[in-house]
């Protein structure tokens, strides 16, 4: 599950960095699917069969509206059924020109519906469409998906009566128009897959947009059911001939493409919904919020030496950090020979002798000296000054214990009994007297 996540996360930050250059590849590979099947069920004009015809026309579609990708198609069609017999060109023009009414007047935002059909019946996953547009869209995209309907069977039907009506004379015009009304309205498979498709369009709208735990995995085991059941039981209904083992083999196969669908646009952790109420003057809210299940990325620490640490994050370029200048040679500072000798002799004399070195190995220190010891603090570091000799530490503790025995003696001089001061002043006044 991590991994998926990690690729969900890598994928939407790839379309976000490269979308103006994606969703003219993606058109472009949607076009060369659509036409090319267009083809591969037509296919009897071969000016429209060359593969060069059909790379051009799907490099136009790349930088065009979906709409306009609709409008070629048709007109694909309809010059393959030229092929055939002008009577069948006729009939496909007015069949479209009224479609295509329809489909601007009421559902031209949804032009997935009549592109993805054709190539979804052509794949055996039909069930995939309803399903598909009842989790991404709303009620009206069961419309643009009937037209897409119409458009494959009306192929359908070219594709199988195409010999039949090529056998016919030139004046039997009445006759081809009837074979192709017929095709058209007394088609029960097509009526009854419409049917289901916007009966499962509706439910899965309707089941997805209700505030409840697991809507959209409901939604789509809902769709998979509810179409399996109406094509099952319509065709009893409506003498279908239908096979149940297929038709459950096609709704298990939209159901799995369904909930990957779904990991990609609606993965979110219903442990942690939370339930919020609050009021305003007008209207009292119940807000239910639950988050999506996504995963952090990781963010790498970039240290550089004598500068704060940065902060990188995937995606981002690595900034470069400025570099010092290089030293010359002739700013580099090369001491004199006075002073070196000078610094080896200061060197010498800071050394201890060796007799100095085994004194202090030998010494030993009361335990009562070194708490005193490790209570005081320490002294700032002496430094040398050029041209002074070194004292040991033993001799600087004797110098300070005999100047402060010489100030103790000095105050104690100092320091006149008060007694003595009494009989003095009593001696100096009976001489005065």
């Amino acid at each position: 599950m991590t991994f998926m996540l990690e690729l969900k996360e890598k994928l939407k930050i790839f379309y976000a960095h490269n979308s103006a250059y994606l969703i003219p590849v993606l058109k472009f590979v949607l076009a060369l699917a659509f036409f090319t099947n267009i083809n591969s069920m037509l296919g009897f004009m071969q000016q429209l069969n060359s593969i060069f015809v059909v790379l051009v026309l799907a490099l136009i579609c790349a930088l065009m509206p979906f709409n306009a990708m609709i409008v070629i198609g048709c007109m694909m069609v309809v010059g393959h059924c030229y092929a055939v017999g002008l009577e069948v060109a006729a009939f496909a023009l007015i069949l479209f020109f009224i479609l295509l009414i329809f489909y601007f007047r009421f559902a031209s935002r949804e032009a997935m519906g009549i592109l993805l059909s054709p190539l979804a019946f052509a794949l055996n996953i039909p069930c995939a469409i309803p399903i598909g547009f009842g989790l991404m869209s709303n009620p009206v995209s069961a419309f643009a998906a009937a037209c897409g309907l119409v458009f494959y069977y009306f192929m359908h039907l070219v594709q199988e009566k195409a010999a039949l009506i090529q056998g016919l004379e030139t004046g039997e015009l009445s006759k081809k128009m009837q074979i192709l009304l017929e095709g058209i309205v007394q088609n029960q498979t097509m009526w009854l897959t419409m049917i289901t498709f916007i009966a499962v369009v509706i439910i899965v709208y309707c089941i997805r947009r209700m505030s409840v735990n697991y809507a959209w995995q409901t939604a789509i085991t809902t769709g998979g059911v509810t179409y399996l059941l109406i094509m099952i039981c319509g065709g009893f209904f409506f003498d279908v001939e239908s096979s149940a083992i297929l038709v459950i083999v096609q709704v298990i196969v939209s159901c799995l493409l369904m909930f990957v669908l779904k990991f990609f646009v609606f993965n979110v952790d219903y442990s942690r919904s939370e339930y919020l109420q609050y009021e305003d003057d007008d209207y009292y809210y119940y807000v239910k919020a639950v988050p999506k299940m996504t995963i952090t990325q990781k963010e790498r620490f970039v240290k550089t030496i004598g500068e704060e640490p940065e902060v990188r994050r995937r995606g981002q370029p690595k900034q470069k950090t400025p570099q010092a200048p290089e030293k010359r040679q002739s700013d580099r500072i090369v001491p004199a020979p006075e002073q070196s000798q000078q610094s080896k002799g200061q060197s010498d004399r800071m050394a201890p002798a060796p007799e100095q070195r085994q004194q202090s190995k030998r010494q030993v220190v009361a335990p009562e000296q070194r708490q005193q010891q490790d209570n005081t603090v320490a002294a700032p570091e002496w430094r040398q000054q050029p041209g002074q000799s070194v004292i040991p530490p033993e001799e600087k503790i004797r110098q300070e214990q005999t100047v402060s025995e010489r100030q103790a003696e000095q105050q104690r001089s100092d320091e006149v009994p008060l007694e003595d001061s009494l009989e003095e002043k009593l001696m100096k006044s009976l001489r005065d007297l």
